[in-house]
């Protein structure tokens, strides 16, 4: 089976990386011109657009000739991304710098899969990219092939946990690999790709997770390519992430120890809208969770475990995830000891708590105890504050 490699950049969901770069045209220093052949070609529709951070527009299309050739030129004043193909699930991005040529040659039929390009750092980086990316991909379908072998067994639980362990595992190796990709080719616009590229579903480098690097791409990108606006975008991105930075700080001087716990309205499982007001009374740990961290359920495990002991503290369990199975299933395996709610976006924001877990130790005066609490001091913070 062929996998596909989609690329949300900047709102556009494309197939496959590629990057084109070749030697200068002496006729015209700024006139690129990207030389086509496809083999298994009878008559197709080839068409070129333009990449940008917020649109794919066509700029150019034509019909392949009898030796399955097509030739653009583009007369350019600055680097940018270009996509060429017969449609949206079967082309493969190019960068293309002024007085460039390029030369690209593939099977129509499958254009991502079968290319084969002559270029610069900037194609070949994209290359081992794509490669890379594919073969990790593989892995994990393997792994999941296992499992539906699998499924209907006495031990498919076993080989569930097993297999998601597996699949962490290849997902650890594609962020490194696009971690060292990324720092090794810092000054090379192409190296965008794999820095916003998510790994199937799952994002893996973002500016929240690693900010200084996104900073020293910027940083280099800006001295080669300052108007471009695939850099620009990147500034941007980066200027949203220190404003967000600095409303978490001014949200987190209200969550310090001895302030009264900010008040807000919970979904519980069973439909009934609760305020955490409403709980006051009752020594409260305020756990917000989900499945992002690998580790939930041995944590879960252990919170439950050492709550059950303190009768007097109400767990009340917030999910904020996207997987509302896996909220489900914890909530029917501990019913009894936690109150397992959702909460909106407002709470889940004056907690700082969107893209974090969190666990708040609250006085049945509605005051701040602790905030933070690992679960390996739980017991102990537990034994001090109560």
């Amino acid at each position: 089976m062929r996998k596909t490699l989609h690329l949300n950049f900047s709102g556009i969901v494309l197939i496959i990386i590629f990057s084109l770069a070749g030697c200068r045209n002496r006729e015209n220093p700024n006139q690129s011109i990207i030389k086509t052949n496809f083999s298994y070609s009878a008559s197709n529709k080839v068409y070129l657009h333009e990449l940008l951070p917020d649109s794919w527009p066509v700029l150019d299309s034509a019909i392949t000739d009898k030796e399955g050739s097509v030739e653009f030129k583009l007369s350019l004043a600055d680097a940018g991304l270009y996509t060429i193909g017969t449609g949206r699930d079967n082309l493969v991005i190019l960068q293309v710098d002024p007085g460039q040529t390029q030369k690209l040659t593939t099977d129509i039929r499958q254009i991502p899969w079968s290319y084969d390009i002559t270029g610069s750092k900037g194609s070949k980086l994209l290359e081992k990219f794509k490669e890379q990316t594919l073969r990790h991909l593989d892995e994990i379908d393997s792994l999941y092939l296992e499992l539906n072998t699998r499924h209907d067994s006495s031990v498919s639980f076993q080989y569930k946990t097993r297999i998601d362990s597996l699949v962490n595992l290849v997902y650890q190796k594609q962020k490194d690999f696009q971690i060292d990709l990324v720092r090794q080719n810092k000054s090379i616009l192409a190296v965008l790709i794999p820095l916003f590229q998510p790994f199937g579903r799952k994002p893996v480098l973002t500016v929240q997770s690693h900010s200084s690097l996104f900073m020293q791409v910027y940083d280099n990108l800006k001295r080669r390519y300052p108007n471009n606006p695939h850099v620009l975008e990147l500034h941007k991105r980066i200027q949203q992430f220190h404003e967000q930075k600095n409303q978490e700080i001014k949200r987190e001087k209200k969550l310090q120890p001895s302030l009264k716990a900010p008040d807000f309205s919970f979904s519980t499982i069973n439909g009934k809208t609760v305020n955490l007001s409403d709980l006051k009374g009752n020594y409260i740990l305020l756990d917000f969770w989900s499945e992002n961290n690998p580790d939930y359920k041995r944590k879960k495990e252990k919170i439950y475990q050492i709550q059950t002991n303190y009768s007097n503290v109400i767990h009340l369990n917030v999910y904020h995830g996207k997987d509302k199975l896996v909220w489900k299933n914890m909530a029917t395996k501990f019913k009894d000891q936690s109150i397992h709610s959702t909460a909106g976006k407002m709470a889940l924001t004056m907690y700082n708590a969107e893209d974090n877990d969190r666990v708040f130790l609250i006085s049945p005066k509605g005051i701040i105890l602790t905030k933070d609490v690992k679960t390996s001091m739980l017991k102990a913070v537990l034994e001090e504050n109560i």
